[in-house]
C-alpha cells in the first residue's frame, strides 16, 4: 500500500477588487467548472461615503458570536474538510 505524505499547509490569501472578482466570473475557464466554489471569499458593502467616524465598539455578545464558528471554519479547512 502506498501512503501519499499530506502535502504542507501553504494556504495564502489574496485582495482582490470587487470588479475583479466579478470579471473573473465571467470568464468562460472559470464558470461551470466550479472553480469560484473552491474559493472562499468576501464582497463586504461598500460603505464609501457612509462610514461612521468613532463608531461604537461591537457589543460583546456579537463578538462572542462571531469568534465562536471562526475558529472551527478554519479548523475544517485546514483539515480538508
Amino acid at each position: 500500500m502506498l501512503i501519499k505524505p499530506r502535502p504542507r499547509d501553504e494556504r495564502s490569501g489574496l485582495a482582490l477588487q470587487p470588479e475583479v472578482l466579478q470579471d473573473i466570473a465571467r470568464m468562460p475557464g472559470f464558470r461551470g467548472r466550479g472553480l469560484l466554489a473552491r474559493i472562499l471569499y468576501s464582497l463586504p458593502e461598500n460603505t464609501v461615503g457612509r462610514r461612521q467616524v468613532g463608531a461604537p465598539a461591537v457589543p460583546a455578545s456579537i463578538d462572542k458570536t462571531y469568534a465562536c464558528p471562526v475558529p472551527g471554519l478554519m479548523e475544517t479547512i485546514k483539515s480538508g474538510g
